[in-house]
């Protein structure tokens, strides 16, 4: 198959090199290495952003020797939310033409709502910003970049309508598959930074 980036992403924390090539198929079948990690349970003074930061310290070192670029594809934690006690700390940390996202399978029955809404927190870096659902196999997208330009915390409501189909073809909410964030680097600088998303369910509108 061509025409693809192939990412080796474990989960962290990573202490040494032998954990993290634990799976590692080769320099020939993976082109980006990178890293998981998720705070599940946040406490204050619980060393949690000092591992990640040993970490991805580590994994980056792994890269340069190997000549390559590096990403952290997931990384969440209980942080700011519209309500409740946790919200999605989308951590994202990408180079010039990098790629981050979270993909969630779903396989659930929409076919009674016209509508996803969502709490967001945006970073104001302006990045590519996609949400991605994904029906009977095919990826349906909507760009929200323009939203991610400010900081200001908003409530999001998009319809059905507004995903576009990657193939053309028709989104089908009663089959839906995953439901995914992701986010481009938009020029050439690299880019560390956190949305902040809460409260993700159907609506009808």
């Amino acid at each position: 198959m061509h025409n693809f980036l192939y990412v080796y992403s474990p989960n962290g924390p990573i202490a040494t090199d032998a954990d993290y090539l634990a799976r590692y198929p080769g320099d020939a079948f993976i082109d980006v290495p990178g890293i998981d990690m998720y705070h599940e349970k946040p406490q204050k003074k619980d060393n949690w952003m000092e591992n990640f930061g040993k970490t991805l310290d580590a994994v980056q070192a792994f890269a340069q020797r190997h000549h390559k670029v590096t990403t952290v594809p997931e990384a969440a934690g209980a942080d700011e939310h519209s309500e409740g006690a946790n919200g999605l700390d989308f951590h994202y940390s990408i180079v010039k033409g990098g790629l981050a996202g979270i993909v969630k399978s779903m396989g659930v029955n929409w076919g009674g709502y016209n509508a996803v809404s969502f709490y967001l927190k945006p970073d104001g870096k302006g990045q590519r910003f996609i949400i991605q659902m994904n029906s009977d196999g095919e990826d349906f997208e909507v760009n929200l970049t323009s939203l991610v330009k400010t900081t200001k915390p908003q409530r999001v409501v998009l319809p059905f309508s507004k995903f576009i189909g990657k193939n053309g073809g028709k989104f089908h909410p009663e089959r839906l598959q995953h439901f995914a964030i992701y986010c481009n680097t938009v020029g050439d600088n690299a880019v560390d930074s956190h949305f902040y998303l809460d409260d993700i369910h159907a609506v009808k509108q």
